[in-house]
């Protein structure tokens, strides 16, 4: 460890980490119960990205009694805790400053990695938590305030109640398979215990899924907790309710340990419902997809059991198939934005729960930073309020920010046709279905012959170049889940005219008429490394660079009749832009740059390239990073 990082580890562990940096104190309660839970808007209480990152294998501890108006005689807060840019894997650890570190965590992250789940703490001495950085190497924590606790709910030192790895309160959950976990008894929750707040974590997945979890022997609601791909470690909080005193929990496919870790336990302060799908823009339910720096008022009071005088709810929320990077915000509607955030998805699927204040018109306020994502909010439960509000029932986008809509995308058809995962060589029904939906999103298929070749395989691997997945032509079940729930095309960034459009950094080509983007292909292009290799056509040396040239070009030249003998190999009917450089057939194109500097497609598609003139003389070409 660098003198610098020893000196950051020890400035940490010597003083709370709120010293060292502004802390907020503004933020008021919307609609605030009189007891049991107060809902603030969102306020950052610990940041160290101003004060240097938190080290590896070390404690710190943050001050919150007093941020955002929560008082030292809060029973308990509620917290969004981010991690962010941790240099090695890891988990980090809360709980009040003062008593036993649990063996238990809140966040589980790998390298590199942002991602934020929800905290449910009592407060230690003086009003602080502690934090524990269990990796080998430095990260940023981020930690926001949404609320406290004065009555109706019941912190506990975080108690493992499940952890199947060693068939404690249960085995290794199965495929399609429902366990029940008999709560009320354990760690002093009683029977009369309403709900619980539950830490609940799946370790080692052997398949993409998702868990639902919900009071036991009630009906399976169609709501998710956690969504993950095979091997993850995911963590998400969980406020459910008790039926008989115990709770059920579902996995979707393939096999998965759970834990469930409890936080505490309520008795009146949260009204659970039956988690209940309120918005889901997928299916157009509280409007289309979000676009780039989108506020949405979303309507909770008078939905799903929320009663017109509810002061605050619990939600869970989750981020389905961003196109880039980005955070969502929720907060009380009719206040400002807070600078803070509740979910930081990069691709797929992210849930995380938050508990959030409703404004007087029982709304609450989502952000969407940057490009275009959709959104499903599950109601887990409500809290009383002061019954100021006044329910105003729609869903509404502030200002005019542009949805995915007006940026030319077009929703995809339904698809009837259900498909699981599939690879190379196979054939078949569900590699037909699965040939259908991908036609009609947009992913190029010569037909719907039921074999999964060459070309099935390049539109699958466009799918996964553009939602961000691994890049190997095969589809895991996490895929085929993803593709069968896309509601919108790919969507390129050209917005008019007919073009051509080569994105380097996705590695996809585009067809774009009319400003609509009606094609999506995977494509190699240049790798960017010297290369001196002999002249296919003199047989002398040729030295370069294999880049492929940014900029907006015309298609000048074409060769038709079959492969042609460039200098560095053949081109299979190739379409000239610039220079020796050509959109052309060949027989291999990977999901990474590898050309001399070419377009790579496969040899089928420039085949019908050739049959329908998508590629005139003429016509325009753009390429950019």
């Amino acid at each position: 460890m660098t003198a610098k990082r020893a000196f950051l580890v020890a400035a940490v562990l010597a003083a709370p980490l709120s010293v060292l940096l502004s802390v907020g104190t503004s933020g008021s309660a919307s609609a605030a119960p009189s007891t049991g839970f107060h809902a603030i808007a969102p306020v950052r209480a610990l940041d160290t990205r101003g004060i240097g990152p938190l080290g590896g294998g070390a404690t710190g501890w943050a001050h919150i009694a007093g941020v955002g108006g929560v008082p030292a005689t809060a029973t308990a807060v509620t917290l969004n805790v981010t991690v962010a840019s941790p240099e090695a894997s890891g988990f980090l650890t809360v709980w009040p400053q003062g008593a036993a570190r649990p063996e238990t965590s809140n966040l589980n992250f790998v390298t590199n990695q942002t991602v934020a789940n929800m905290v449910t703490t009592s407060l230690g001495t003086d009003g602080n938590l502690a934090i524990l950085n269990s990796s080998l190497g430095d990260a940023q924590i981020l930690v926001d305030v949404s609320g406290w606790y004065d009555s109706g709910f019941h912190p506990v030192s975080p108690t493992r109640l499940m952890d199947t790895r060693n068939n404690q309160g249960g085995s290794t959950v199965g495929e399609g398979q429902t366990q029940n976990l008999a709560i009320a008894g354990l760690a002093g929750v009683p029977a009369g215990a309403t709900s619980v707040a539950l830490n609940v974590t799946v370790v080692n997945p052997t398949h993409s899924s998702f868990l639902t979890v919900w009071p036991a022997n009630t009906a399976r609601p169609t709501a998710s907790n956690l969504n993950f791909v095979a091997g993850q470690i995911v963590p998400n909080m969980v406020t459910v309710g008790l039926n008989g005193g115990a709770i059920s929990i579902y996995n979707a496919f393939g096999t998965t340990d759970v834990l469930v870790d409890l936080a505490g336990w309520f008795d009146g302060a949260l009204h659970s419902v039956t988690p209940t799908r309120i918005m889901d823009t997928r299916a157009n339910q509280c409007l289309v997809k979000m676009g780039p720096d989108e506020t949405r008022l979303v309507a909770v009071a008078g939905q799903a059991g929320v009663p017109a005088n509810a002061g605050a709810v619990s939600l869970n929320v989750t981020a389905v198939n961003p196109t880039q990077s980005t955070f969502l915000t929720l907060w009380p509607s009719g206040q400002s934005r807070p600078t803070a955030s509740n979910l930081n998805p990069i691709a797929g699927i992210v849930p995380n729960m938050v508990t959030v204040g409703l404004g007087t018109d029982g709304r609450v306020a989502l952000y969407n930073a940057t490009g275009v994502v959709d959104v499903l909010i599950d109601v887990n439960g409500w809290y009383d309020g002061d019954g100021s509000v006044t329910p105003v029932g729609t869903c509404d986008t502030v200002g005019t920010k542009p949805s995915i809509e007006t940026n030319g995308a077009e929703p995809a058809p339904g698809n009837n046709d259900t498909f699981h995962a599939a690879k190379f060589g196979q054939s078949g029904d569900n590699v037909s279905a699965l040939q259908h939906r991908l036609y009609e999103l947009g992913y190029w298929v010569a037909d719907f012959d039921g074999y999964y070749g060459q070309v099935t395989g390049q539109a699958v691997l466009a799918f996964q170049k553009y939602m961000g997945l691994a890049r190997t032509g095969n589809l895991d079940e996490w895929g085929a889940f993803l593709l069968s729930m896309q509601s919108y095309k790919p969507v390129a960034q050209s917005k008019s005219g007919d073009i051509t459009e080569v994105d380097k950094g996705k590695q996809l080509l585009f067809f774009v008429k009319g400003g609509k983007t009606v094609w999506t292909l995977n494509t190699s292009t240049g790798s960017d490394i010297p290369y001196t290799e002999v002249n296919q056509r003199d047989g002398g040396t040729i030295d370069g660079d294999a880049h492929t040239p940014e900029g907006r070009f015309r298609v000048y030249s074409a060769y038709s009749d079959g492969w042609e003998n460039g200098q560095l190999g053949q081109l299979y009917r190739p379409r000239y832009f610039i220079g020796g450089v050509a959109i052309h057939g060949a027989p291999n194109i990977p999901g990474y740059p590898a050309s001399h500097g070419c377009v790579r497609v496969s040899t089928t598609f420039i085949d019908w390239v050739w049959d329908t003139n998508l590629l005139p003389l003429g016509s325009s070409v753009w390429v950019h990073n």
